[in-house]
């Protein structure tokens, strides 16, 4: 038996890091909890300007699950450092 447990959205907002921004919950039918959840993050992309690199923040899509496992855009490719620590 596992141990997942799906949350409110005051339970998102609250774990919710520094530099993520959500721009779509799904709920689900009956509780209201959130089933997943689409956002934004900043990353630094290193760019070639004027003849020299730098780093510019760039936005990504990601999405996560409503365990708060995080997945790169429209692949299943999973990205741990994302994760949102949810505590119930």
């Amino acid at each position: 038996m596992n141990n997942y447990q799906l949350f409110n959205i005051e339970a998102w907002e609250l774990a919710k890091p520094k530099g993520i921004e959500y721009t779509h919950v799904y709920y689900t039918k009956k509780s209201g909890e959130v089933r997943k959840v689409k956002g934004t993050i900043t990353v630094m992309k290193s760019v070639f300007l004027n003849g020299e690199r730098k780093n510019v923040p760039q936005t990504k899509n990601i999405r996560w699950d409503g365990f708060g496992k995080c997945y790169v855009g429209t692949h299943n490719i999973r990205k741990r450092i994302y994760d949102i620590p949810l505590k119930s």
